[in-house]
């Protein structure tokens, strides 16, 4: 499973991060090593940093909030998983939190040590697999590009929506003019 994972807690209450981080100690057969993060603009570096391996970010924080946290962070490349913790839940931040990209979204008074370790391990084989999905995207967008032979894709009207650069030579229009 995941033996060493490194968490950051982002909360601007000590306690909270207190609470939560001894609960992550609780779950057996991981070692998390947490660390806690309460202001805002290093929040934002760290999370940016992808230097965890998991994030646990507070709705709550002070002037914002952790939804528009949330979706800086990843807007500007962030993709670690990144769970919303809440203090108070409503099913309306619970879906704009996972519409967000949040991994999952956890109300702090229903936590336990079970909940998270699930909430973890899900979150974690989440991340493999859209890493997965990311890389194999990159790999063959590359063989697509490179190619010597003219490759392209169509719409259900048979016009262009995408062609590698061998167009060009083929048939002697850039991707460009045909996309």
């Amino acid at each position: 499973m995941f033996s060493d994972l490194k968490v950051l807690i982002i909360d601007d209450d000590e306690d909270d991060y207190y609470i939560t981080s001894q609960y992550l100690q609780e779950i057996s057969g991981m070692n998390i090593t947490c660390s806690w993060c309460f202001n805002i603009r290093d929040a934002q570096e760290k999370l940016l940093s992808n230097d965890f391996d998991m994030y646990f970010l507070d709705y709550r924080l002070g002037a914002r909030t952790g939804l528009e946290l949330l979706r800086e962070a990843i807007n500007n490349g962030a993709y670690k998983p990144i769970v919303l913790l809440t203090g108070k839940g409503t099913p309306e931040i619970d879906k704009l939190a996972v519409e967000s990209g949040a991994y999952d979204y956890l109300i702090k008074s229903e936590l336990t040590t079970e909940k998270l370790e699930r909430c973890i391990r899900y979150a974690i084989e989440r991340y493999k697999s859209f890493k997965l999905i990311n890389d194999n995207e990159k790999k063959f967008r590359m063989i697509f590009e490179n190619a010597l032979s003219f490759i392209f894709t169509c719409n259900e009207l048979f016009h262009f929506s995408n062609c590698n650069t061998a167009a060009e030579y083929f048939i002697g229009y850039s991707p460009e003019e045909l996309n």
